[in-house]
């Protein structure tokens, strides 16, 4: 089960994958640009402001990379943790005949990634 942990972690259709190349390289950029066209010109009497104004915006880009891959690299399916799954079914779980799988409350199948997925909180166009 562990080989499977870092597979398919990149969207499977073009539109997601459009969106991923879109934040990862339309922020940057971005932030480049703020750098070193918008930030000196407005600040070019103060070296201070400029140079906290960068240290805030590497901060705040930073903070943004880090929680975008968090977010990214979490798993939401079954499969990642089914060695726990009960073998019985409790009150309010399902079985699914597609993972075969007992599922728990408030998952479905997604057919996409073939797999039963948590409150179905991916797909996301951004973080795929």
């Amino acid at each position: 089960m562990a080989e499977q942990r870092g597979r398919g972690r990149l969207p499977n259709n073009i539109g997601d994958f459009s969106g991923l190349l879109l934040v990862q390289l339309g922020l940057p950029a971005i932030l480049f640009f703020e750098l070193y066209e918008v930030l000196p010109t407005l600040y070019e009497g103060n070296p201070d402001v400029l140079y906290y104004g960068n240290l805030l915006i590497c901060i705040l880009f930073a903070n943004t990379e880090l929680s975008f891959w968090m977010t990214a690299l979490k798993t939401s399916g079954l499969k990642s943790f089914a060695p726990e799954l009960p073998a019985r079914l409790k009150p309010g779980w399902v079985y699914c005949q597609w993972c075969k799988l007992n599922a728990p409350p408030r998952s479905s199948h997604c057919f996409s990634c073939q797999s039963c997925i948590l409150r179905r909180d991916h797909h996301c166009v951004f973080t795929g």
